[in-house]
């Protein structure tokens, strides 16, 4: 009887593995009595079993079936473990949604749109339009305005793209520009000369956004209402009736500008807001400080509590790398109050690099108890698989693989595979050999060979 062994790794794909296609994975190993076979998923520091034939079929793979596969036999002499397998699974953008910030502004504001959508891979642009006729192409998420003027109101639709086709737009969003009233006239109808007795419409015309206030005036400057209260009305027309003691009349009207009832406030609802829940190295990263106020306000951004960035709304990241990774917050003061929002962390986040194998001791004689350690680095920590001479593959105890009472079996070639949920890193193999009369005979190098044959056929 044998245990699984003479295997080899074959990987057969007819190029890259779209969204809706069927996917193949087949393993092979040899072993007496026959062996049986189990698949294991590995994504977002989860082990999900996936299957128990030696072929495993994925029909219309999306997403979700991105990740690190291997496959492991077994009879009752032994069990061996296949390498990982990555799948990425690629479709184009989905899920498009438009956030704007702030929430309300008016005339002269800076205003920002965010176009935020699920793809892989990576966006490489964003088609914006404009009450549905094309506005322009960026390569950035963001539409941003310095200064919104009153044309630039209306309803922004975005359409991203990546190198697997566009994707689905997002629902329109409207930009409501307020702006103070403009263009303010009073008219009379009927025009001319009016009759005693006659019934005359005035009529209050204005430009404005959001709705006003009128009131009106009588003689250059007397309230129309013969009344000591102030006459305001949202009514744009007023009909009045002329006698003969009204034979000449200056009628005149004003907006009231919202400017006008403009009452300071502390800020309030100071939050930090990231453009995206998980961040990856090499992303943009948008971050916004968000608060409600209505009096202007000057803003300061920290990091790990230290004064970062000053009188910017938004702090971006172009290709993020892990040294952002850090604890945000702003500070908003205006001439009512200073406040700071609670702290938001930046968790950058990279796949295993710089991975490799050290020995506990450079002598090692027969019965020695030795310690392998697998270094790397990486966010969020990596989980780790051992394999020896490239065939066997073995979990340690964490990143350390302790073996005891070394023997000539012991020797050979050792490896460790370091796998987070963002990519994977295998270290040089490094050789393991018991010392002859006291010198030191380990560390040299070697290529390690596969263990289990595993095929992929992709069906589009």
């Amino acid at each position: 009887s044998d245990a699984p062994k003479l295997a080899t790794i074959e990987l057969v794909s007819s190029g890259e593995i779209h969204e809706g296609s069927t996917l193949t994975l087949t393993c092979t190993a040899q072993g007496n009595p026959p062996v049986t076979y189990s698949w294991v998923q590995h994504k977002d520091m989860s082990w999900t079993d996936k299957g128990y034939q030696d072929t495993l079929t994925l029909e219309k793979v999306t997403g979700k079936d991105s990740g690190n596969y291997y496959c492991k036999a077994r009879n009752q002499v032994g069990e061996i473990y296949s390498t990982l397998v990555n799948i990425n699974v690629i479709y184009v953008p989905k899920n498009t949604n438009v956030s704007v910030y702030p929430l309300k502004f008016k005339q002269g504001d800076e205003v920002v749109l965010n176009c935020i959508a699920d793809s892989n891979p990576g966006f490489s642009s964003y088609t914006w339009y404009k009450d549905k006729k094309w506005l322009r192409r960026e390569y950035r998420a963001t539409l941003g305005f310095s200064h919104i003027a009153i044309s630039d109101a209306g309803g922004y639709t975005c359409l991203p793209e990546n190198a697997v086709g566009p994707g689905s737009p997002s629902a329109e969003i409207t930009l409501d520009v307020l702006y103070p009233p403009k263009h303010t006239r009073a008219e009379i109808s009927p025009k001319g000369e009016i009759k005693e007795g006659s019934d005359v419409i005035l009529t209050c015309k204005g430009d404005s956004n959001p709705r006003v206030n009128y009131i009106w005036l009588k003689d250059k400057g007397r309230l129309l209402e013969s009344s000591n209260l102030l006459f305001i009305t949202t009514v744009r027309k007023i009909r009045i009736k002329l006698n003969s003691s009204a034979s000449l009349v200056f009628v005149s009207c004003s907006i009231l500008r919202y400017e006008r009832l403009f009452i300071s406030d502390a800020p309030r609802d100071t939050k930090v807001v990231l453009s995206t829940d998980r961040i990856y190295e090499g992303e943009d990263v948008t971050l916004r400080c968000e608060t409600q106020s209505n009096s202007p306000a000057h803003i300061a951004w920290y990091k790990n509590g230290i004064l970062y960035k000053s009188s910017v709304s938004a702090l971006r990241f172009k290709r993020i790398s892990r040294w952002h990774s850090a604890s945000y917050s702003c500070v908003v003061k205006n001439l009512v109050r200073r406040i700071s929002s609670e702290p938001a962390h930046v968790n950058v986040l990279y796949a295993p690099r710089n991975t490799i194998v050290v020995l506990s001791n450079s002598l090692i004689q027969e019965g020695d108890d030795v310690a392998l350690t697998c270094k790397t680095d990486s966010n969020p920590p990596a989980e780790f698989t051992w394999s020896k001479n490239g065939i066997q593959e073995m979990r340690g105890s964490g990143w350390t693989l302790q073996l005891y009472n070394v023997t000539t079996q012991a020797t050979g070639n050792y490896s460790c595979t370091a796998v987070n949920v963002v990519g994977i890193s295998t270290s040089q193999p490094v050789s393991l050999v018991l010392s002859k009369y006291g010198e030191n005979l380990w560390g040299g190098m070697s290529i390690a060979c596969g263990a289990i044959t595993v095929t992929v056929v992709i069906i589009v």
